[in-house]
């Protein structure tokens, strides 16, 4: 995600190299636009958009938009590989104290997706998604003995 500038080098490289391409956009008509304008360019260089997957990143269909309507404002020209659903206090707190949301014990709904989508590429993280055990806390004996050493 690192928007579309195709005037960098590596940028365009990476693109020209790759069997897919995830078109990562937020759910504002002005981001959805960016990605229509530039769709008939990749066409037009690489022959079709069937490299190219559109995902959607922090999606609520509250902000006024669903997928299939963005689908349709992009004239059916790319699919959507899947969406991420919006959890901006849970990212920022993911990012400030440098724990992944996917590696939390508890997986968020934001979390559970970005793991199926990473899966469709990589099967093995297919185990990220089983249900995880509840942290338990120190029992009986452990709780005792501290207190008493303290």
């Amino acid at each position: 995600d690192v928007g579309p500038d195709f005037n960098q080098p590596l940028h365009w490289a990476a693109i020209q190299e790759a069997n897919t391409v995830l078109l990562v956009v937020t759910p504002e008509k002005t981001a959805i636009l960016d990605i229509a304008n530039i769709l008939p360019a990749l066409s037009k260089h690489f022959g079709s958009l069937q490299k190219f997957k559109l995902v959607l990143n922090q999606f609520d269909e509250k902000f006024g938009l669903d997928a299939k309507q963005v689908v349709g404002f992009l004239n059916g020209q790319v699919t959507i590989l899947g969406n991420v659903p919006y959890a901006p206090v849970e990212a920022r707190l993911s990012i400030n104290q440098g724990e992944p949301l996917v590696l939390q014990k508890a997986l968020i709904p934001a979390a559970t997706a970005i793991v199926k989508l990473a899966s469709q590429f990589y099967p093995p993280l297919d185990p990220l998604l089983q249900k995880r055990p509840a942290t338990k806390g120190p029992g009986l004996f452990r709780r005792s003995k501290d207190l008493l050493a303290s």
